[in-house]
């Protein structure tokens, strides 16, 4: 219960008949009960371990001179005010005392290890997609259609020249538009860039199958932007999330930009786990806008907000903002809108590719 007799307690002591059981406190336990019962003021509630309390603090020749000993001591004297019950060399105090405690903090040594292990893994990443992008990407010197690395080409080329509402009409036989319109704009910026790097690579219907060393450099080192900005900064530090072979071989060798939703999404899940509701519906919407295939992580991510929605409110807070996004993101598009969303869901055709056969774009 309470606080025994100092009497009593030093007879137990003596005895090795104190509540740590039948073989009785260490030699170092034993020390401790015996110092807080020559100093009545500072006695505390107790149960097999003892320490002192603030007054102890300031007098260092009492201090405990073992390592667990100190822990107990420095574990009691968080709260000097208030009396605690311990359990070995553990305790239980009131909850709001536990919510009120500050956060551990990393030592700067560590904190300066994880983020120097996080520039080796970017750094090895990086230079593991640049050695698979010296190879030939699929489709590279095999006309009409030279693989997706031309469909990426072609896209920048008619973003660059066309307005915004002929983007998803123009000549869909050919490569034509058919990822949402946060890609779109991604090419649009990546082909006037092009237009600086290499002006002959996005001349409008005069460059088709356009396949320069010199331009294909250009267009890898696009990919590895997209890939270090948005995929790998998001993923933890580890062998899987650097040197997977996936989106390695996928986006760096047959030449996609899969790391953009796939970044995105990442960079979500980290927000929601940090509590911020509001900008991971934000950056779900953009991974949503820049490629459907990101509409596969949708059920999951939909019931995630859901239940860490406390009320109504919350829920309407993050329907607003998913709105506001994606109105933001459609309206430039103006009355070619409907047919945007045509080539992005192709209902007629099975909502497949339709360049590639339905059996392994499903596999």
């Amino acid at each position: 219960g309470g606080v025994s007799h100092p009497e009593g307690q030093q007879k137990m002591v003596d005895r090795g008949e104190t509540s740590g059981g039948m073989c009785g406190p260490s030699l170092a336990q034993r020390r401790l009960v015996r110092r807080a019962l020559e100093r009545p003021t500072a006695l505390r509630r107790f149960d097999s371990a003892d320490e002192f309390s603030k007054e102890a603090r300031a007098s260092p020749k009492r201090a405990p001179k073992t390592a667990a000993s100190a822990a107990l001591v420095q574990h009691a004297l968080v709260e000097p005010a208030r009396m605690r019950r311990f359990d070995s060399a553990d305790y239980f105090g009131p909850t709001e005392d536990l919510a009120a405690a500050p956060a551990p903090r990393t030592p700067p040594e560590r904190a300066g290890r994880g983020l120097g292990r996080r520039w080796a893994w970017l750094a090895a990443g990086a230079c593991v997609r640049q050695l698979v992008g010296l190879n030939a990407y699929s489709g590279a010197g095999t006309p009409p259609r030279y693989g997706d690395y031309e469909a990426h080409r072609h896209w920048m080329e008619i973003t660059v020249a066309l307005p915004v509402e002929e983007w998803y009409s123009y000549d869909a036989q050919y490569w034509g538009l058919d990822y949402p319109p946060l890609t779109a704009y991604l090419e649009r910026l990546f082909g006037y860039a092009s237009r600086l790097y290499e002006p002959a690579s996005v001349l409008f219907e005069q460059s088709r199958g356009y396949e320069t060393p010199s331009h294909k450099r250009f267009m890898r080192f696009t990919s590895l932007v997209v890939d270090l900005a948005c995929s790998l900064s998001a993923l933890p530090a580890s062998t899987n999330a650097a040197l997977s072979p996936a989106p390695v071989l996928v986006d760096h060798g047959h030449f996609q930009y899969n790391a953009l939703p796939l970044g995105l999404t990442a960079w979500s899940a980290k927000a929601l786990h940090a509590g911020r509701a509001l900008l991971s519906a934000f950056l779900f919407c953009l991974a949503l806008n820049s490629k459907q295939t990101a509409l596969y992580y949708a059920p999951a991510v939909f019931f995630e907000f859901l239940a860490r929605s406390s009320s109504l409110r919350d829920v309407l807070r993050v329907g607003l903002v998913v709105i506001a996004t994606f109105a933001l993101i459609w309206a430039p598009l103006g009355a070619s809108a409907p047919a945007a969303l045509g080539r992005c869901f192709p209902v007629e055709r099975g909502v497949f590719q339709d360049k590639v056969a339905n059996f392994w774009y499903a596999a």
